[in-house]
């Protein structure tokens, strides 16, 4: 998991913490930070969106298979519904659909109160170390 996705360095620059890690529910945490926002205290949609990226890259990694090695996302999409404004935010991912080799997963980022700020589905392709490097 930390090679993966929280040991990224942009997942270390957002300060992105990993809260839980299962197979049906992965949960990180972003704290605000006054240079993640766009205007007054709104974070910016593309920290959310990086931040829904990595959610379902950790929500991927915590139900992945032995012998996973990496991943990509190949599919992401994205409703904001409501505004961050000077808070923390969590972002619940829970998948969908697991395959072989590919997750597909449902990302809900919601306030610290709990007020739905966005809804992402994204989906990610796992790859194996090549034979005879495991």
């Amino acid at each position: 998991m930390d090679e993966i996705t929280m040991g990224s360095p942009v997942a270390k620059g957002l300060g992105l913490e990993l809260v839980k890690a299962a197979p049906e529910l992965t949960v990180l945490r972003l704290p605000f930070r006054p240079e993640n926002t766009t205007f007054e205290d709104v974070v910016h949609g593309g920290t959310i969106a990086t931040l829904i990226d990595i959610a379902a890259a950790a929500g991927f990694v915590a139900g992945a298979g032995e012998g996973v090695v990496g991943g990509v996302t190949s599919a992401l999409s994205i409703n904001y519904l409501s505004a961050a404004r000077g808070c923390d935010l969590l972002a619940e991912t829970r998948p969908l659909r697991r395959g072989r080799s590919q997750t597909t997963c449902e990302v809900t980022v919601l306030d610290t109160e709990g007020h739905l700020i966005a809804k992402g589905t994204v989906t990610n392709r796992g790859f194996a170390a090549p034979v005879g490097t495991a």
